[in-house]
């Protein structure tokens, strides 16, 4: 059985797949992009108004492909826009350059808050 966090995690990489994403629930060993990487921000956990609900706080980033700067801005802009479609989104950060795999990648942040259940079986 999968616990709540982990499964709010799943289901948010599941709701972005079906939108058209190549999404991760977790921080992948390498990156292929495009896609869309679900992780932690912090605070994590933020207790709700019983002792059993709780806000899961992660960030959603966004990694376009390899380009000239100009079509990977655009491809970035396009990814933003198609998130805000799926994501009730709080915040989306500046762009920046990612590096991982040996690459530069442009990526941005979006801040998202799900709320869930934890314990109180």
């Amino acid at each position: 059985m999968t616990n709540a966090i982990t499964q709010v995690r799943i289901d948010l990489a599941e709701d972005l797949t079906t939108a058209g994403f190549k999404a991760s629930d977790h921080i992948p060993k390498r990156i292929v992009p495009p896609v869309a990487i679900i992780s932690a921000r912090s605070p994590y956990l933020e207790a709700g108004r019983t002792y059993v609900e709780w806000s899961v706080n992660l960030v959603v980033t966004l990694i376009a492909a390899t380009a000239e700067n100009s079509i990977a801005t655009n491809a970035l802009d396009q990814l933003i826009e198609d998130a805000l479609n799926v994501l009730d989104v709080s915040e989306v950060g500046q762009p920046y350059m990612l590096t991982a795999n040996n690459a530069t990648y442009l990526a941005v942040d979006l801040n998202t808050t799900i709320q869930t259940t934890i314990g109180g079986n």
